[in-house]
């Protein structure tokens, strides 16, 4: 091959998005584009080609970019392993009955209201035929046969609604990949081995206040070591690094705790199929328009029968979800109270401190950003097109007084029997009487993990407005 011919070949990236392969010519390297195979914008970046899948190159140094030789040095030990209580035990045990019992209740009722549609139309035919008392009470009958078929059928078609109904569109998050962010996975993968964790299969980014763990496929591979982890840009644009770390190392706290998390999981999932079964659906509505319009005492009549019918299913499946939704609780709980004990094991009481009061002001810019979003839209004003940045921007310059309120407000809440979370105050308490002094110590920005954290931005900000907030165009 001639050194003309070496020059012009083609160089190759995947979407961040839907991780197809794509190739470009040389001198289109960094240029803004449209995947052809999601028609997400994107940037032409170089990956290479024949690195190990999984195992991050190191970047040449840049100034104020640390190392992930320097990042190594910061970890100081490894978060001791944190051992359950008593009441998260007794948490988990409840959660996993919880979890067997309610699809075993659900599956009860429907077959039930199975069998006794069976029942209701083979012994009830008879019944109906039956010639005695003349053609009147033979048309009565008859009526009285049909009306309880239709009433059988009917809640037993709500209780069968989960099955059909279409899940939530959520936006779709955009994959990293471990060539083109080598220091972000090799950071991610220390925090791992000092929690003591497994490393992801999967590290996503998407444009919430917040970052998250779960299992990856879905509820088929619960059984499976195979997981992702999603971080929101704001947060990350908005915390230094020890924050971030300890915001990681919560989150893997709760992965670490295994067969609660999968408990957590089924119960959740199930609660959604209940509440969806239970709660008021396309044929709610259409019996309450028949009602009203219709002015026949016998169409009410039966109009009400059915609303009858389709009320006392809800009412038992929306006890189910409540006897379930409390158990789950609860036992959330117990893994929040865990998973603050190994992010403060990691960075530290006064650290975990410093970010509680980070994410309060960071909360109360979100709140802002979000209020002006909407009114900027309404009067055709163009949106920012990097938002973590602009939220972080109006976090920076909120007034002093405005953050002590936002954050004694927060600790003056009471805590719920209900709630899924415990008290800000109770996690704070928790944090200063253990007093621990950390394992990680950094003085760098998250942000600087990234090596394309504003291209990556702009990209989620982008999605975020057309697939989450419905703004085509943006």
């Amino acid at each position: 091959m001639s050194e003309s011919e070496s020059e012009s070949e083609p160089l190759r990236c995947g979407c961040p998005h839907c991780g197809g392969a794509i190739e470009f010519p040389v001198e289109a390297a960094g240029m803004g584009v449209e995947c052809p195979h999601c028609g997400v914008p994107m940037n032409l970046l170089d990956e290479g080609v024949g690195s190990e899948p999984g195992m991050p190159e190191e970047l040449p140094p840049i100034p104020g970019r640390p190392t992930a030789a320097e990042l190594a040095e910061a970890f100081s030990g490894r978060v001791q392993r944190v051992r359950p209580t008593s009441g998260y035990r007794w948490a988990l045990g409840l959660g996993w009955v919880a979890a067997l019992a309610l699809p075993a209740v659900y599956a009860a009722l429907v077959v039930f209201l199975a069998w006794g549609l069976f029942w209701f139309a083979g012994s009830w035919v008879a019944w109906a035929r039956s010639a005695t008392g003349g053609a009147l009470a033979a048309g009565v009958r008859t009526g009285l046969w049909v009306l309880g078929i239709g009433l059988v059928g009917f809640v037993l078609g709500s209780l069968l609604r989960p099955f059909v109904m279409k899940p939530r569109k959520r936006g779709q998050a955009l994959a990293l990949n471990p060539v083109s962010e080598p220091l972000l996975f090799a950071f991610i993968h220390m925090v791992c081995d000092a929690v003591g964790v497994s490393r992801p299969a999967r590290v996503e980014v998407d444009c919430r206040m917040n970052a998250s763990v779960g299992f990856r496929g879905g509820a088929t591979r619960l059984a499976a070591e195979d997981w992702v982890l999603t971080l929101g840009l704001p947060m990350v644009a908005g915390l230094s690094l020890p924050a971030f770390a300890g915001v990681l190392a919560h989150e893997l706290g709760h992965f670490g705790q295994g067969w609660a998390m999968r408990a957590c999981r089924v119960i959740r999932r199930l609660n959604e199929w209940m509440e969806q079964a239970a709660g008021r659906g396309k044929e709610d509505g259409v019996l309450g328009r028949w009602a009203g319009e219709s002015a026949a005492g016998v169409h009410q009549g039966v109009l009400g029968v059915f609303r009858f019918g389709v009320g006392m299913s809800n009412l038992v499946l929306g006890l189910v979800v409540a006897i379930g939704r409390l158990v789950n609780r609860q036992l959330l709980r117990q893994m929040e109270w865990n998973a603050d004990r190994v992010q403060i094991e990691l960075v530290g009481s006064e650290q975990f401190e410093a970010t509680f009061r980070r994410l309060c002001v960071l909360g109360e810019a979100r709140r802002d950003v979000y209020r002006q979003l909407r009114l900027d839209h309404a009067q055709g004003r163009p949106l920012p097109d990097d938002l973590p940045r602009a939220l972080v921007r109006l976090a920076d310059a909120m007034p002093e007084e405005r953050i002590e309120r936002g954050c004694e407000r927060r600790l003056s809440q009471a805590e719920d029997f209900m709630d899924a979370h415990p008290s800000d105050a109770s996690r704070l308490e928790q944090a200063r009487s253990m007093a621990a002094p950390g394992v990680f110590c950094h003085g760098s920005e998250a942000s600087v993990l990234f090596a394309h954290f504003n291209v990556l931005s702009r990209q989620v900000t982008a999605l975020h407005y057309r697939e989450d907030l419905g703004l085509p165009g943006e």
